[in-house]
């Protein structure tokens, strides 16, 4: 059974609740990611339907950051449905954020996943060259919130955020360790912001959510490094990072021969399109039967458009990830014809552009 409990044109607040609901566990109020646009369910209602626990699932119009809403809002619409609840709050990124933000307010037990808030001024004037094209997308969306502050001072609070990461690690020492002293403090070195879906790959995500929420004195966050792809993944990693691209690039097309997922095929552009330095882009060729593998698989997700201009851009998309740049940006000029008002032609032509004089 779902109600809706709030919506603007922004913000949409859902409660979720089922025969399995058990009463005794905590509510979980969840936040939607960057990417998520409004809707009625998202980040972990399934899983904690799934598991007992009644879910109060906030979504926000994509990349508004959930700015339009305010803590004393977001009180008084779930008021009715949480008193005399014991209350999580749970997200990860901007939801993680967000768990930090009202979770506070609400004297909510918490736990944030790699806590960001990119539009944040700080984290802006921080990190200028990390920040450019964050700035641009989001210039505009305004920075409305106050800062996180301890208000109502409940130490239930845990946090898993990767040290590695540059952003994640300046956000969480400048505009979360302050006021969340004695959190239960988890730091990774994976150099992943996907925080939900390393522990996934580990193998040890929904114990380690399912022990948080139950209170257990037993959560363990320990990740067995030994597996071959969170091993090749970080090597991959670290290779780019110390520009040994050719050795990079071996590494990550071992990833790839070994039923690859979305992260390894990320890896692989984030090397091709982003830390080729010097090399020539011919020597990163994705492999024909690797090739292959992407295309049949974009094209499942492609035939599920209904709509001609989604259709296209999956198509986009498509072309996009193997790289064939060209073709990307002959069917965004062609969309940005037929489809005059969807703004998203025009910028991925731009984009395209872009990535074609940088090679």
């Amino acid at each position: 059974m779902s109600s809706i409990l709030y919506e603007d044109k922004n913000i949409l607040i859902t409660h979720h609740k089922d025969a399995f609901s058990d009463p005794q566990k905590p509510i979980v109020i969840s936040f939607g990611t960057i990417r998520d646009d409004k809707a009625p369910e998202g980040f972990g209602t399934k899983f904690l339907l799934k598991n007992g626990y009644e879910n109060i699932y906030v979504s926000q119009s994509r990349y508004t950051h959930f700015q339009s809403l305010s803590r004393k809002l977001l009180k008084k619409k779930i008021s009715s449905v949480v008193r005399g609840r014991k209350i999580f709050t749970f997200g990860t990124s901007i939801g993680g954020y967000a768990a930090l933000y009202y979770g506070d307010y609400l004297d909510a037990n918490i736990l944030a996943f790699a806590p960001r808030l990119s539009i944040h001024p700080d984290v802006i004037r921080a990190h200028p060259q990390v920040n450019k094209n964050t700035y641009v997308k989001y210039s505009r969306t305004l920075y409305l919130h106050s800062d996180i502050k301890k208000v109502n001072y409940n130490d239930n609070v845990t946090i898993v955020y990767d040290g590695k990461l540059e952003e994640d690690a300046f956000f969480f020492n400048k505009k979360v360790k302050p006021y969340f002293a004695n959190a239960t403090v988890y730091r990774l070195e994976n150099n992943s912001h996907d925080i939900p879906a390393l522990l996934k790959e580990a193998g040890i995500l929904s114990s380690f959510v399912k022990s948080v929420f139950s209170g257990s004195s037993d959560v363990s966050c320990d990740i067995d490094y030994s597996s071959t792809k969170i091993v090749k993944r970080i090597r991959s990693r670290e290779l780019r990072e110390e520009g040994r691209f050719e050795e990079c690039y071996q590494v990550t097309l071992a990833l790839l021969e070994d039923n690859p997922t979305l992260e390894d095929f990320k890896l692989y552009k984030e090397l091709v399109c982003r830390d080729i330095g010097d090399i020539k882009v011919k020597r990163f060729t994705m492999p024909k039967r690797l090739r292959k593998i992407l295309i049949n698989r974009s094209s499942l997700s492609a035939k599920q458009a209904v709509e001609p201009n989604k259709l296209l851009k999956q198509e986009i998309g498509l072309f996009t990830d193997i790289l064939d740049f060209e073709s990307a940006k002959a069917l965004a000029s062609i969309g940005e014809t037929i489809f005059e008002d969807d703004s998203f032609f025009r910028r991925r032509r731009k984009m395209l552009e872009s990535m074609l004089n940088r090679f």
